[in-house]
Formats: structure tokens, sequence, C-alpha cells
């Protein structure tokens, strides 16, 4: 038997310019330095919106009535409650996560947070990722609303939950997450980067920190995982 090894992993991509960025949209960073003697000042400006690289989107994303990031508390997101599914999507020319796949695992019931791998973030620089990404059907927010009553978010390694392949879905599924259907909204993560979780790996807590801003519809946030790996 291995010895378990625990490791602290940060799930997050680094902003720069040369990231893919949703429908290959683009980001604006410069920098400015001014030296005075044995003196140096550096700043950068940063310019993006408020779905960028690993980020979480709020309900106000897509409903008209919901709620703000700045009105969930820094710690909403911190859980010793997080579940792993790992399944590996990136050589499937259709790729897709449906409902009957995902009620036929075995999740706690306690689970706060769900990181599903689906092993795209492997494939983050390729075309792929921006314009194929999995299709997540739009069911699940719903069945995991009624089958999960402490889920608070869901976090995927793809670009969006919005599939190129199959916007229209996408859309149903945004909403399904972060509306009051069933009674309560599950937040979502995108474009986390589970590069290096494995499959047996067991997620002992997460810390998911949003950038805070006024009226935050969706933002860029850090996330560091606790894991523990039989070694």
């Amino acid at each position: 038997m291995g010895k378990e090894v625990k490791y602290i992993l940060d799930l997050t991509h680094t902003i720069s310019e040369r990231i893919r960025l949703y429908k290959d949209n683009t980001i604006d960073l410069s920098y400015s330095k001014k030296a005075e003697k044995d003196k140096i000042v550096r700043e950068t400006n940063i310019e993006f919106n408020s779905h960028v690289g690993t980020h979480i989107d709020y309900p106000a994303h897509c409903m008209e009535n919901g709620k703000y990031g700045n009105e969930y508390s820094l710690h909403y997101l911190f859980s010793k409650k997080v579940f792993l599914i790992d399944v590996d999507l990136k050589n499937e020319q259709f790729p897709r996560i449906t409902k009957h796949f995902i009620s036929n695992i075995l999740i706690p019931k306690n689970v706060e947070i769900l990181v599903i791998k689906t092993h795209f973030s492997d494939i983050r620089d390729s075309n792929r990722y921006i314009w194929s990404s999995p299709i997540i059907d739009s069911e699940i927010p719903l069945y995991l609303k009624e089958q999960f009553p402490l889920l608070k978010a869901v976090c995927f390694d793809v670009i969006s939950v919005t599939s190129q392949l199959d916007r229209e879905e996408g859309k149903k599924c945004h909403i399904n997450f972060l509306s009051q259907e069933c009674g309560r909204e599950i937040l979502i993560i995108e474009d986390a980067n589970l590069n290096n979780l494995q499959k047996n790996d067991i997620i002992k807590r997460i810390f998911v920190l949003p950038l805070k801003f006024e009226n935050m519809d969706g933002s860029p946030c850090s996330i560091v995982a606790e894991i523990e790996r039989k070694g």
C-alpha cells in the first residue's frame, strides 16, 4: 500500500495576452516602467471582461434579478466537502456530459463543490478547447439541485458551459445553474486548470477566491486545493 501524500495544487490559469479566450476574444495588458536613479516603479494596466481565464459565473450573468458576486461572502466557496469526477473527453469527436452519466456516479449527498475534470485543460492552447468543448446537458443542473441540497458550485476545465457545438443547450445550462429553478442557484466555475489533478486524488479542501469589485456578474478567481494522493 502506498503512503498517502498531501499536496497543495493551484487550479488557476494565468491571465496573459497569449491565453486563449472564449470565442477567441482578446485582452490587453500594457506595462510601464519609470526609473529615477536607484528607484524603479513598475505598473501593469489590464483590460479584460469579468469572464476571463479561470472565473466564476454568478446569477447576475444571465438572470435579470440575479445576485451579484459581491453579495456572497468571501468564504462562500471555501469547502471541505469536495468531490472529483474524472471523465476523459478530449479525444471524443462530439464530447458531451449527460445527466445519465452524472446520475450513475456515487456523489456524496453532502457535497458542496463538485469538480468535473474532462481533460480538456490538457489541450487548452488548441482550437478544440475554444470551438469544440464538451456540451453540458441542461438537465444536469436541475438534477444536481434536486439531489444535492448543499451544493454551491460546479467547477469545469472547459472554456464555458456554453459549448460552440450546441449554443442553445449551453444557454439553457447556464440559466438552469444560475436561476432559482428548484429553489436555488448553483454557481459555475469555468476554465479551471485541472491538469495536475489525478483521477484518484481526494480533494480535502478547496479555496475559490474571486477578484472582488462592485456588481460582479462574474469574476476571475484563484483556486487552491489541498489534495491527498497515494504515493
